[in-house]
């Protein structure tokens, strides 16, 4: 079956004529028949009712027109999204949580769109429009579809030598005396902790904010206070002078976003999909 007799076939289903066909294709009405002719001897049925003047499809020729329209469609929609991919020049990311996942699956990205400038933004302004949104927090990206990328659980780090460092399950009601140790107010990690705490009936008491991931992290290994981590997209990041105590019914979801009102591009599907992958094939 070739891509030109699907071509053939359909126009010949709209226009109930092989003549028409023909000029359309600029090709002689012989070729049109003969073609589609090879077509129901492959598909082992007649298409087309045939009388002296008229061309009328058939129930088996309807059903399967139906599909080959469908097939020209994706057909057509996957050239445009190539023809688009290979135009992209530069992607602009914000990367509001998973920054360390993300940053591994961008090592691949380059290497298959060596040309492609990104442009990644940890903290991004609402006002701009990002081609890829990575956040735990939808409320600020409503004009962006969204699907999720992982569901984790979420921790307590604390320094070993913390009173809390045994439990084997900890309530957040358990904190509200606690110094924590967070990331800038306004980021996702910020908005978690607030939010955790709010639902145990409490405000933190916010001891030190950072920019940077490794300045929280080695402000906990010091027992400068505790943080919340969630357990998988931070594994492994600590030193064994923490202890990560699992927390009672929380967990954090982190959303790929990308703009509705305009079609993904065919980088941002393939960075998408390395993510995706990443985050299955860790332990």
């Amino acid at each position: 079956m070739e891509l030109l007799q699907l071509k053939y076939f359909c126009e010949a289903a709209e226009s109930q004529n092989f003549s028409k066909t023909a000029e359309k294709f600029t090709v002689p009405p012989s070729a049109i028949s003969q073609s589609i002719r090879r077509l129901e001897n492959e598909l082992g049925t007649p298409l087309f009712d045939r009388s002296a003047n008229r061309l009328y499809l058939n129930a088996d020729g309807a059903r399967f027109y139906e599909s080959a329209t469908a097939a020209l469609e994706l057909l057509e929609t996957a050239k445009k999204q190539i023809r688009v991919g290979n135009t992209v020049k530069s992607l602009n990311i914000c990367v509001n949580c998973n920054r360390r996942i993300v940053m591994q699956a961008m090592e691949q990205f380059k290497a298959e769109y060596p040309d492609v400038t990104v442009c990644t933004v940890h903290f991004g302004s609402t006002t701009e429009t990002y081609d890829l949104v990575v956040t735990s927090d939808l409320s600020t990206f409503a004009d962006y579809r969204h699907q999720p990328l992982l569901t984790e659980q979420v921790a307590l780090a604390v320094h070993r030598s913390h009173r809390l460092a045994e439990c084997k399950k900890i309530s957040a009601s358990e904190l509200a005396n606690e110094p924590f140790i967070t990331l800038r107010h306004g980021s996702d990690y910020y908005k978690m902790m607030e939010e955790i705490c709010r639902k145990a009936g409490f405000s933190p008491r916010v001891a030190i904010e950072s920019d940077d991931p490794y300045y929280l992290r080695k402000c906990v290994e010091l027992g400068l206070g505790v943080s919340f981590v969630p357990v998988f997209s931070w594994a492994g990041q600590f030193s064994s002078d923490v202890s990560l105590l699992p927390l009672e019914s929380h967990t954090r979801t982190t959303y790929l976003c990308t703009p509705k009102s305009t079609p993904t591009q065919a980088p941002v599907r393939r960075l998408i999909e390395i993510l995706e992958t990443s985050v299955a094939e860790q332990p």
